[in-house]
């Protein structure tokens, strides 16, 4: 027994130093393989940025047809996301965290990998190479996320085309119209451009994504809500021998108007409520004072929130829905005060006449003397401003429908400019918000419509006449 434990205890010894003999050649011929990687990849960085100047473009004096963009090479613009952080109504800014992927070919960066022990890729910074000077367009205001931060990176392929994530923070300019504000809606743009001398070989273009990324790349904040499609575009322009590129990527805000609601409508609405009752339905000794202090409380109460209004928009030559709803209301109480107060007066002149005079007054004063007639005539004056009221308040959110409406239908028509349905329309132009065919055809209050052409091409349309096709 004792002698089958000692061979036991010895194959057991064996095995181990057998395992480790392995381990150990494992990890020297990786080491070795590593370091051989390691030294490949710093010798091909070395040899590919040997003379490299990241400062001097590599398209620079190579010409190309301006006419044959397919001969040039393009910078590749991709949205990966974008968040919408603010959006400052005074300066018509709106200010979007965006990431950016950024694709270019630098053929001074080109090897080939079986001469390069099947280097495919290599990382290097982004400071370390040439990039081609796109900027955010239209923009007032361009800072990165993280300025402690060092640049990010840029990825290099074989064949000499650089790949590269940008994240900014950039305040766009968006032409706003606040006419339905609190229920308002805002179509603004993120744009990318690249500039140059014409006939140079570098173009920028945007790269297809499908509708899910399209959809997934921007976010809302609190107080904004990114409705209908994320659409994308492009515009070429030359003047001067200059011509400058640019992508462009629509979307459309709606407020999140709960906040203006349930914090300044329903309250000034009730609270115009309970003046007027108290307004109209008071019969002390001091009912003309009681009145007069009760519109002068009320339309002191109404100008905090002309203040409020007026330093959150910006001053224009239009008063906004919200605007023109305390507008009214601040008529209403007015013209109910003066109207109690002109009844209260006539109906004291009316009593004061007959007692001095002993003798009737005129027929309409001598009705306000009665009591009844006089307060049918308090409760028909009371019901005409609360019906003012209501239809004040019964049209405010009539504008944010209208708004809304518009907007989505201007939504489907960019979708309909995107996939290039074949199937045939027949939508009213005026009906149609923002569209930059019924900007350039004048057709807003035209009764013109798109129909589809034998050969399938979207034209306008008049009493059946078939117009010039459209431009899509």
């Amino acid at each position: 027994m004792k002698c089958r434990d000692d061979t036991r205890t010895v194959m057991h010894f064996q095995l181990r130093m057998w395992f480790s003999k392995v381990l150990t050649i494992v990890i020297l011929v990786s080491s070795r393989f590593c370091s051989a990687s390691q030294n490949s990849s710093s010798e091909l960085i070395d040899r590919i940025f040997d003379g490299y100047n990241a400062q001097a473009s590599p398209y620079a004096g190579r010409q190309n047809n301006a006419e044959d963009l397919s001969s040039s090479q393009s910078v590749s613009v991709r949205l990966a996301r974008a968040i919408v952080t603010s959006v400052n109504e005074r300066d018509l800014t709106v200010s979007i965290l965006v990431t950016v992927n950024y694709k270019w070919t630098d053929p001074r960066l080109a090897w080939n990998p079986p001469h390069a022990d099947a280097i495919d890729e290599i990382a290097m910074k982004a400071d370390a190479v040439w990039q081609p000077d796109v900027y955010p367009c239209e923009s007032t205001k361009v800072s990165p996320v993280l300025k402690d931060l060092p640049n990010s990176g840029v990825a290099i392929k074989h064949d000499g085309s650089v790949r590269m994530d940008a994240y900014q923070l950039v305040n766009y300019i968006c032409q706003m119209d606040f006419n339905a504000f609190p229920f308002d809606s805002q179509q603004c743009s993120i744009c990318f451009a690249l500039d140059g001398p014409v006939g140079v070989k570098l173009n920028l273009s945007n790269v297809q994504q499908n509708d899910r990324d399209l959809r997934n790349g921007l976010s809302s904040n609190s107080e904004w809500d990114v409705v209908g499609q994320l659409t994308s575009g492009e515009e070429r322009e030359e003047h001067d021998g200059m011509q400058s590129h640019r992508v462009l990527f629509h979307f459309s805000l709606i407020r999140r108007s709960f906040f203006w609601i349930f914090l300044i409508i329903i309250p000034t609405f009730l609270f115009c409520l309970v003046a007027l009752v108290g307004v109209y339905f008071y019969e002390g000794d001091d009912a003309v004072q009681s009145a007069a202090s009760i519109g002068l409380t009320t339309m002191t109460s109404l100008m905090l929130v002309v203040i409020i209004l007026s330093d959150a928009l910006d001053k224009s030559d239009n008063l906004p829905a919200l605007g023109w709803f305390v507008f009214v209301e601040i008529v209403v109480v007015c013209c109910s005060v003066l109207a109690v107060l002109s009844l209260d007066g006539a109906r004291n002149l009316a009593l004061d006449y007959e007692r001095k005079k002993k003798m009737h007054c005129p027929f309409p004063l001598r009705v306000l003397i009665v009591k009844r007639l006089f307060r049918m005539a308090r409760m028909g004056m009371f019901l005409v401003s609360i019906g003012a009221l209501v239809v004040n308040a019964i049209l405010l959110p009539t504008l944010g429908a209208q708004s809304l409406i518009l907007l989505k239908m201007g939504n489907s028509y960019e979708l309909l400019q995107g996939f290039r349905c074949t199937i045939s329309w027949q939508i009213p132009i005026q009906s149609v918000s923002s569209l930059t065919v019924a900007r350039k055809y004048d057709m807003l209050h035209a009764h013109y419509h798109l129909a589809k052409t034998e050969r399938g091409e979207l034209c306008l349309s008049k009493n059946g006449e078939v117009r010039e096709p459209l431009p899509l």
